[in-house]
Parts: structure tokens; sequence; C-alpha cells
């Protein structure tokens, strides 16, 4: 997915549309196996789309850290920034965007490394649905959401980021923020409803 979404422009990254974007085709989605197989064959057509002739070839022309694995330890692939937030371009607001949308018309900011995408596409995917993203939590500020931060570690007094303890801050004087993980943004992206986004600071609080 992470690979995916730094090399092709697509309307959604689901496993099935970009296999079946890049000319390949998945049978049993969700079955495990088959799923696995899948990935191998968008790794592969993706390197030869590029003309890379190995992973560590593909994923640098990328700009992706390969993730990894071992006993009771995992550090998901990430895609490296370029600038880091200095050269965040602001995009233009869909107007067509569904006003219905989770993130429709709220604020969004970013903290933690995002291991799905770069902090660039993420903005361009809140303006995509009708958010917009800016890079310090202010009082405009209504949602947080954390990257690559152990939700377990947002409480007050815990060695957070400079935009988490704005955060608390401006909570503390009822603001009203919700924090939620990368995987409810990108849930929020896909159309999807939450079953109840993490309001971490809410309850800490």
């Amino acid at each position: 997915m992470v690979l995916a979404r730094r090399m092709l422009s697509l309307p959604t990254y689901r496993l099935p549309y970009v296999i079946e974007y890049l000319g390949g085709s998945i049978d049993d989605h969700h079955n495990p196996l088959a799923d696995a197989r899948a990935v191998v064959d968008v790794v592969g057509r993706l390197a030869v789309a590029n003309g890379a002739s190995s992973l560590d070839e593909l994923t640098r022309s990328a700009g992706v850290q390969v993730g990894w694995m071992a006993r009771g330890i995992y550090k998901g692939s990430v895609a490296i920034s370029r600038g880091g937030d200095s050269r965040l371009v602001q995009p233009a607001l869909n107007l067509n965007a569904d006003a219905d949308g989770y993130l429709f018309g709220r604020v969004v900011v970013f903290t933690g490394t995002l291991m799905s995408m770069i902090r660039q596409i993420a903005w361009e995917e809140c303006a995509r649905i009708g958010a917009t993203a800016e890079k310090d939590t202010t009082k405009r500020t209504n949602v947080l959401v954390v990257g690559d931060i152990n939700p377990a570690v947002l409480r007050p007094g815990s060695n957070v980021t400079g935009r988490t303890r704005r955060a608390f801050e401006l909570q503390a004087g009822g603001q009203k923020i919700e924090v939620m993980t990368e995987d409810d943004f990108l849930r929020c992206l896909s159309g999807k409803p939450l079953a109840g986004a993490e309001a971490l600071l809410s309850e800490v609080i």
C-alpha cells in the first residue's frame, strides 16, 4: 500500500483495485494466501513498470523504507518525506467533496511519521474530502492524526510531540480536539464509517 500510494495516483488503494489497475487480478480477496500472492504481484508489476531489478532498488526510487518484523516487534514500511513539513503546499479544497464525510469542513493536523503516505499526500487527501490540513496545532484544530506514536503514551506528563502537547493545552482550555490513529484517518479517506474514533485526549483529560 505504501509503494502504491507513492508510485500511483488512484481514487482508492484497496488491493483488488490496485492489482486490476496494474493488469493483474485476484480471485479470492481476503483469503490470506490469495492476498499475499496479489501483494507480491503488485510489487513485481511496480518494479517492472519502473525498471527496478530488486525490491531495494524499487523502494529507494519510490522513497520508501521497508518495514520488518521480529518476535514481539512490528515496524511497518514508511514513506520517507524529503524536506519535511517546510515544503508542504496547501492544496485547493475539493468543492465537490461529500458534505456528509466524517472529516468534511474540519481542520486536521498530523503528528508523527505516517506509514501509508508522505505528509504532502496526506494534505492532498484532506483537501480531496473537504478538510483543511495545517502544520501546527492551533485554536482552529479539531482533529489530530497520530502516526507512529503509541496512543497509550498520549497522557499529560508524557514525552510527546509539540503538536500533541499543544493539543493537551487546548483541550484543557475547553477546545474539542479528536485524536485518531492513521488507520482511522485512512478509513475516513475511503468513506468507511468509524465505529467510534479514538477521542483519546478527552478520555485522559
